[in-house]
């Protein structure tokens, strides 16, 4: 109401990475690096958002032909006269994005919004960015985007990015997303991974 929005100030983000868990079973995964986020108790908030993602990308880094480089969870950027990077009123809206690099040399990400509070869904979003693309700048683009749009993907992403898959989630009974959905759901989020 009146006031310029962060966002168009083009801030340097500086964050510093804290560990937020061990290293999985067998060791072979590193514990994923979330940035600093205020207290301890809200750091921890911001990742149990997306817990049953980060086992299942924890699961996938364990394959032979996949190395999972990164695991950041951020809050949303905000966008003047746009609500959609908050939850509630004190409760940021948060994505997380896990970069990987494949068997040929190729990085691939996953970028997942949190929409746990039901507004809207969202598929998951696997991509590689176009030669010649910086990755950051069209992170920020697409992520603008997508509260701009009321949290839809902007169709914008096809310029910036290739390949590009959706995942959709496993549907949810009152007992939660099972097993068998939660097998399913992580082979189609490696085979899109590992396409290409």
């Amino acid at each position: 109401y009146g006031k310029k929005a962060e966002d168009e100030q083009g801030g340097s983000k500086e964050s510093s990475p804290i560990g937020v868990g061990d290293p999985v079973s067998g060791g072979r995964l590193a514990p994923g690096e979330f940035a600093q986020l205020g207290d301890g108790e809200e750091r921890g908030q911001f990742a149990d958002r997306f817990s049953q993602l980060c086992e299942v990308i924890e699961q996938i880094a364990q394959e032979p032909d996949i190395t999972l480089v990164s695991l950041d969870v951020n809050p949303l950027p905000s966008v003047l006269r746009c609500s959609y990077h908050m939850i509630g009123r004190d409760k940021p809206r948060c994505y997380l994005l896990a970069a990987f690099r494949l068997k040929n040399g190729n990085r691939r990400y996953l970028l997942e919004i949190d929409t746990s509070d039901s507004r809207k869904t969202l598929s998951t979003r696997i991509m590689g960015f176009k030669e010649g693309v910086e990755a950051e700048t069209c992170l920020e683009k697409i992520l603008k985007g997508t509260v701009k749009g009321s949290l839809r993907w902007p169709i914008s992403m096809a310029k910036y990015c290739e390949p590009l898959y959706s995942v959709h989630h496993p549907k949810e009974s009152l007992l939660g997303a099972n097993h068998d959905r939660l097998i399913d759901w992580k082979q189609r989020i490696q085979t899109h991974l590992s396409f290409g």
